[in-house]
């Protein structure tokens, strides 16, 4: 087992009509949340005031060279939660992986954020339920962020910003790379 590199945001995907950042809707939007999740930041990618659901897709740096099966994944976020405080709407932000063509999910579906927040935090979820995948599906690998709002009441305006975030964990490595590892060492 080995300590992956942390993983970044390092560029855009498909982003929804009702995504936005600190300062509109131009794109790229990356730069505006690919902050570590420890760093402070003025920047942030939300939902929109307009009371819908919405998401963000962002691919991933790639993983290791010796990389064959994630064991342990966590995502460290940055999230804020702002509310009017009008009514009982409510707003979640999950997250997601899934391999370079978006087909394949490689973890299930993490919630990282809610309105309940209601001040700035940052936060380590594990997100090792539900991990799959080898090396060629979490090279360029994607995460989607996704902004649930239910509005059972009067208008609230609930956004949930994501000023920054990162991902950890541990794999298995590679059949070969353990070998080479090892004769390295003097054995086998």
């Amino acid at each position: 087992m080995a300590t992956l590199t942390q993983l970044l945001l390092v560029a855009d995907g498909t982003i929804g009509a009702n995504t936005v950042h600190d300062a509109g809707t131009g794109t790229p939007f990356v730069g505006h949340c690919n902050d570590l999740a420890a760093a402070v930041s003025a920047d942030w990618v939300a939902n929109d005031v307009n009371e819908t659901t919405t998401t963000a897709y962002f691919t991933l740096s790639n993983v290791d060279a010796d990389f064959d099966s994630m064991t342990t994944f966590n995502i460290d976020v940055d999230v804020d939660a702002i509310d009017d405080g009008s009514s009982n709407d409510t707003c979640s932000l999950t997250a997601q992986i899934f391999d370079a063509e978006g087909g394949n999910a490689l973890t299930n579906s993490h919630e990282v954020g809610s309105e309940v927040d209601g001040t700035r935090l940052r936060r380590n979820v594990d997100m090792s339920a539900g991990l799959t995948g080898n090396k060629t599906q979490w090279d360029s690998a994607v995460v989607l962020f996704t902004w649930t709002y239910v509005k059972p009441g009067a208008p609230d305006n609930v956004q949930v910003r994501l000023y920054g975030c990162d991902f950890d964990g541990t794999y298995a490595v590679a059949a070969a790379a353990t070998v080479k590892q090892l004769a390295a060492l003097g054995v086998g």
